[in-house]
């Protein structure tokens, strides 16, 4: 079985000595959620964006607008996205050796 996004953050974050990575992780996964879902929001048509917004507390009532394929692909995309950001941004300020350990450990995945 393929390892998740999760376990490769939670590698990454070792590697760069995060304290909190279950925090972290429950809050990127939030993020992108929330963007995969204003992602998929914007690209659908007025009448159904005003039924998903009277139906905003209620998943169930979503899901007639909004197929979970669409929403598994746009969480997918949107994840990939924000950990290569992630990563990105934080490559300047590792050491060399932490910038080593990252790229295998992307080797392994």
């Amino acid at each position: 079985m393929e390892p998740s996004y999760k376990e490769l953050l939670f590698e990454i974050l070792s590697i760069i000595n995060y304290s909190d990575k279950e925090q972290f992780i429950e809050e990127f996964d939030r993020m992108n959620h929330l963007e995969a879902m204003a992602n998929i929001y914007d690209t659908l048509p007025e009448h159904i964006q005003a039924k998903v917004v009277l139906n905003a507390e209620d998943p169930e009532e979503i899901k007639k607008y909004i197929h979970k394929e669409t929403y598994v692909k746009e969480v997918t995309t949107v994840t990939a996205k924000a950990l290569s950001a992630f990563i990105g941004r934080m490559k300047p300020v590792l050491t060399h050796l932490q910038n080593e350990k990252i790229s295998h450990l992307f080797l392994q995945y």
